[in-house]
């Protein structure tokens, strides 16, 4: 690395690439306040903004001539501060209703049916003063879209059937969080407010807040008195008017509060509109939408205090206990609202400071003792007069019994920046220039060159959002600009009067210490018991012991503000593309595919490039594969794998985190195949990263492991075996429709090890038995091995090594070469003869996905939840298709989208089965099939769940899939084609698809392209052609396809040709009735097949799987396999060298 000495933060900024706000002169007809935003110059997108005279509604649009999806999002200023005191969670509630049916529209479905047909989306979601909906569409259908949206502002119906429905759904959403420590923290936090400050209020709502005590009661007994899984044919008086009375509720406070002015729309646009058309669309559209009747709504609470006056929770600390094996520790500082100051950011500066990894940070110092393996430190949560400062900080067990010291290197290191920033009486104490000087370079290069959204969905929801935060002209970069400096004085005004010991609250996430307090420093006696009642969170409390902050510790000497950042580029100069006609071209005939340059099978080195500068970007991208037998051959080298990688990664923390705030980043993963490494960053300090990070994987530098003593390495790899441990226990503790996506890898994925039965036992094995099985040594020894070719590697006397990389963006052959070749010469791969050429290896290490039989579906797996306060059981089902080629993904796509709407509509609209309901295409290891997941309550159990599931699919085929007509495939193969035929949006996006193709070995770039053109060619036929089976073109015609979609349907969803069907039962343990606590696979099965039958099930389960080793193994050893991608595709000529072989 440079020398840490110099300051290339005082190196000249680049030119400010921002196009000056221009002002029209001559407003459109109905708009007011017209304005562009500033915008980087590389972005080729047109965004205006204004306001409609007519109600001051606030627009920005967009115009991307290269996009051929539109999008939109509305969002409104309130949230669940602006529930009613009598209708907690009734914003929440406002949102689930608002977009079902409108007066021009009636009918529930309509909106969300239309955007289905078209192959769109749409999503909505509540916040504390912010409700956002949005949605995704082809841009023909953008207009109507728009007007459906509009009216649903307008006159929404908000349906008097439809409120019982939508409160049930609102509390199954709350039901599923129950055991989210996420929603629990937060929720203890808000409790610890004035319940008279809106912040106290419970924003999500359930039956008991919106109907009310009496009435939730009513209807819960309803509903246990109606026939077994039924709904009640008849709602008591008292549940009726309730719900009347929430609906009355809802469109008091859609009057008052949905009104133009405190909204903000964002629509982006393609080339199939002018700018000048949309302005006048949106007039049209949302110009009668009326003001709000609540002017402001956040003027009550702007200025009142957060805290009661006799119950300030600063200066205490609050011991809570988790769902999972979480060890924690937040400190949470109110300060003022941040929002207003996005011009000079300071909150965003101390955050710089604070969450900084580099060597002398506070993090540098929490992992040297043992105390700490992660912090962050930032603004959390902002709303109108407050704003909330947290610092996070994942403790180690070490760091947990050491708690106070911990704590008290967070107040060194505070006290250090009060100490730069002086007093206030002397004027020139202040931070080091340099800081500020990095940190305004470092927007103006992140937001020169930010990377483009990934979708337009997601621009238009971030947008809109941003309205309420910047200015017009800085909506684009107000998020990343430091106009000015921020002030000593308002640094020191925020550490001397808001982040103080006096004004922390220190919340310690551990059961450990929840159940144990003395054995951690804490008088019993002396804290008080708390339970926050909505997710009956139970946490201790106590005044903060007075040395806590304050205790004196040796490594608080070396804490110091971060050093010049090595990594600052200079260079942003783009590589020059070679002469036309060198390198197959993409389907636009602008930028290369990439080519192969370098094949080495005795070696094991395969080289892929692209130069690609068509998004103006001076980046690189480069993905590694290093494909080994000795990374994942069992769980115990799976686990030496991941405890190498976490050292690695102890060892890059500090030169690491310098690279990533100057534009770099990087990633190490174990894979089924080996560790996969991928990097990107600036061309102008790419290569030196890069080389870094090889040679501190390979320990062959004197970097920071040297730097590291044993004793600080020997604590860090204990966190890491601690956190490894807790990691796998939580494993089990997942939402159950987790469980079943998890389980269900694990069953049909070969090989795959278990969280629980493989990881866990054998580390509590090793820990029991006190044996050094994973001792540093040994970690170091397959360290070196495995990425610096060294021997000595536990379990592995030789070993095989073959990497495969992709050099893509802003780098040129040569460079490519002379990276890959200095890369490789620190891991120095190798391929011993045994083991076959490069493809055989590669195809032995290739995961499969095991076929189900069709004489054994449905074939059941069964997972018993161990948690003991989970309330929702899951059930997972799929049916196997076959392998993948062009025509079955896109039959098996098309199938997928014809189900969703109707599916989503059913079982969660209509029969409330579950508030998680979806079906989609699974794809894995080279085979596929259709999987439908829902996750329910006790009242609607999995089997009866599946018994609804496939009355419902059997209903699907005989009224819709018989009877849909050519016409009406249209929709779904327009959408499915607009999709494929929208270019990358961003040079990660780009670089990831190659990369996938060239990880599962099938080298096919233009995969979307050539679906896309069997898409057009079905929608070009007229309907003469079509009654053929074969069109000019060679392709299938869209009758023959009409057939094939049915018969494929009877074939293989109903058939089992290619493939069996699975249902996964996720249920939790205490739904067992048996005793003792250990389940039998004969017991399950037994009570399984009564549940079945008592629903009545047509088809059974015919072979029941207990989700243990045991019984997943057995039939796994017996269970045939589908080829991977890599043994039916043929071998790809573009893996063919380009040029000479070095």
């Amino acid at each position: 690395m440079s020398d840490p000495t110099s300051n290339p933060a005082v190196q000249p900024a680049p030119q400010r690439s921002i196009e000056p706000c221009r002002t029209a002169t001559e407003p459109p007809e109905g708009v007011t306040v017209f304005k562009w935003p500033r915008k980087p110059d590389i972005d080729e997108r047109s965004y205006c903004y204004f306001r409609l005279a007519s109600n001051n509604l606030q627009v920005l649009l967009i115009q991307d001539p290269k996009a051929n999806r539109a999008a939109a999002s509305m969002s409104v200023g309130v949230g669940h501060m602006q529930d009613p005191p009598s209708y907690p969670g009734l914003a929440h509630f406002c949102e689930h209703m608002c977009f079902l049916g409108s007066d021009k529209y009636p009918d529930e479905g309509a909106y969300h049916e239309h955007i289905a047909r078209h192959g769109g989306h749409a999503n909505a979601f509540t916040s504390l003063e912010e409700t956002n909906y949005a949605f995704e569409i082809g841009p023909e259908q953008l207009l109507e879209t728009l007007d459906r949206f509009a009216q649903c502002f307008l006159h929404p119906r908000f349906h008097k059937a439809a409120v019982g429905r939508e409160v049930d759904a609102v509390d199954a959403e709350y039901r599923m969080n129950i055991q989210s420590d996420t929603h629990r923290l937060f929720q203890l936090l808000k409790s610890l407010t004035d319940p008279v400050h809106p912040f106290h209020n419970f924003g999500t709502g359930n039956r008991e807040t919106l109907l009310g005590s009496a009435s939730a009661a009513a209807a819960a007994a309803a509903e246990a008195a109606a026939e077994p899984h039924q709904a009640p044919t008849c709602l008591p008086a008292a549940v009726v008017e309730s719900q009347e009375s929430v609906r009355e509720a809802l469109c008091e406070f859609h009057r008052q509060y949905y009104g133009a002015d405190l909204m903000c729309l964002c629509v982006s646009f393609t080339a199939h509109q002018t700018m000048a058309e949309m302005q006048s669309a949106v007039w049209s559209l949302f110009g009668e939408v009326p003001r709000a009747l609540q002017k402001a709504p956040a003027a009550s609470y702007a200025h009142q205090p957060l805290f009661r006056e006799d119950h300030q929770p600063q200066g205490k600390l609050y011991v809570v206990e988790p769902v999972k094996a979480l060890r924690e520790m937040r400190i949470v500082f109110t300060i003022p609202p941040q929002r207003p100051l996005y011009r000079t950011k300071p909150a965003h500066c101390l955050a710089h400071l604070l969450g900084h990894e580099s060597n002398g940070s506070l993090l540098a110092a929490l992992k040297e003792h043992g105390f700490a393996t992660a912090l962050s430190a930032g603004v959390s949560w902002e709303l109108t007069g407050i704003a909330f400062f947290d610092i996070d900080i994942a403790l180690t067990e070490r760091g947990l019994v050491h708690w106070q010291q911990t704590l008290s290197l967070v107040g060194a290191y505070l006290r250090l920046l009060r100490t730069l920033l002086g007093p206030g009486d002397i004027l020139d104490a202040d931070l080091p220039s340099y800081i500020y000087e990095e940190l305004q370079l470092l927007g103006e290069i992140h937001f020169r060159y930010q990377e483009r959204e990934s979708s337009p969905f997601q621009a238009v929801v971030e947008l809109s959002s941003s309205l309420r935060v910047f200015d017009p002209e800085d909506v684009l970069a107000g998020p990343f600009l430091y106009w000015d400096r921020p002030s000593a004085c308002a640094l020191r005004e925020l550490l001397s009067e808001h982040m103080c010991p006096e004004q922390a609250i220190v919340f310690l996430v551990t059961t450990e210490m929840y159940q144990q307090p003395e054995a951690y420093g804490l008088e019993s006696t002396q804290l008080v018991h708390g339970l926050e009642p909505w997710y009956q969170t139970r946490y201790l409390t106590g005044t903060m012991p007075a040395a806590a902050w304050y205790s004196e510790t040796p490594a608080a000497r070396a804490l110091h503000v971060p050093l010049p950042n090595p990594f600052m580029p200079r260079s942003f100069s783009l590589k020059v593309a070679p002469a036309a006609g060198t390198a197959a071209a993409d389907a636009n005939g602008q930028q290369p595919l990439p080519r192969c340059l370098l094949l080495d099978e005795a070696q094991g080195r395969v080289l892929h490039h692209s130069l690609d500068t068509s998004f103006r970007q001076p980046r690189i991208q480069a993905f590694f594969q290093l494909y080994t037998d000795m990374a994942y051959a069992s769980p115990e080298q799976a686990i030496f794998t991941k405890l190498a990688i976490a050292l690695i990664e102890d060892a890059l923390t500090a030169s690491a985190y310098d690279a990533e705030l100057a534009g770099m980043s990087y990633t190490l993963t174990p894979t089924a195949t080996g560790v996969f490494l991928g990097l990107s960053g600036f061309a102008d300090t790419f290569i030196r990263f890069t080389e870094h990070v090889f040679r501190t994987a390979a320990a062959t530098c004197s970097g920071e492991d040297v730097k590291q003593s044993t004793e600080i390495r020997q604590r860090l790899l204990d966190a890491h075996l601690d956190r490894l441990r807790r990691s796998y226990e939580d494993a089990a503790l997942q939402k159950p429709y987790q469980q079943v996506m998890y389980n269900t890898r694990v069953l049909l994925q070969l090989p795959h090890w278990h969280a629980t039965w493989d990881y866990l036992s054998l580390l509590r094995e090793a820990s029991s038995a006190g044996t050094e099985r994973f001792s540093l040594e040994s970690v170091d020894a397959f360290r070196t091995t495995l990425f610096g070719g060294a021997s000595g590697a536990p379990g592995c006397s030789m070993r095989n090594l073959v990497v495969e990389a992709l050099l893509h963006g802003n780098v040129t052959e040569d460079e490519a070469r002379l990276l890959f070749d200095r890369c490789m010469a620190i891991v120095q791969p190798c391929l011993r003869p045994e083991v076959g050429d490069l493809r055989q290896f590669l195809r032995r290490l290739e995961c499969h996905q095991l076929r189900i039989p069709a004489e054994l579906s449905p074939l059941g797996l069964f997972i018993p939840l161990p948690n003991a306060t989970e309330s929702n059981a899951s059930l997972g089902y799929y049916v196997q298709t076959g392998v993948r080629s062009l025509e079955r993904d896109l039959l098996v796509e098309v199938l997928s989208n014809l189900l969703q709407k109707p599916l989503f509509h059913e079982l969660r609209t209509v029969q409330q089965l579950g508030y998680v309901v979806s079906n989609f295409v699974y794809r894995r290891c080279g085979a596929q099939g259709l999987f439908f997941l829902v996750q329910s309550t006790e009242r609607h159990p999995p089997w009866h769940v599946a018994e609804r599931l496939e009355c419902f699919l059997h209903d699907f085929y005989q009224n819709q899939l018989q009877r849909l007509r050519v016409d009406d495939l249209r929709p779904y193969l327009e959408a499915m084609a607009e999709k494929r035929e929208e270019p990358d949006r961003n040079l990660p996006e780009r670089g990831a698809r190659f990369w996938a193709e060239i990880e599962h070995g099938t080298y096919q770039y233009q995969r979307g392209e050539q679906e896309a053109r069997y898409l057009r060619a079905l929608l070009k036929q007229d309907t003469d052609e079509a009654a053929t089976d074969v069109n000019a073109t060679g392709t299938l015609s869209l009758v023959k396809f009409h057939a094939l979609l049915r018969t494929f349907w009877e074939n293989e969803v109903c058939g089992h040709r290619h493939g069996g069907s699975l249902r996964v039962y996720a249920v939790p343990f205490c739904w067992m009735p048996v005793e003792g606590g250990a389940l039998q696979v004969d017991q399950v099965a037994a009570y399984l097949a009564t549940k079945e039958t008592q629903q009545g099930l047509e088809e059974r389960t015919r072979t029941l799987l207990l989700a243990t080793a045991a019984s997943v193994r057995k039939w796994q050893q017996h269970a045939s396999r589908y080829p991977s991608e890599r043994e039916y595709e043929s071998p790809p000529t573009s893996l063919e060298p380009h040029g000479e072989n070095p």
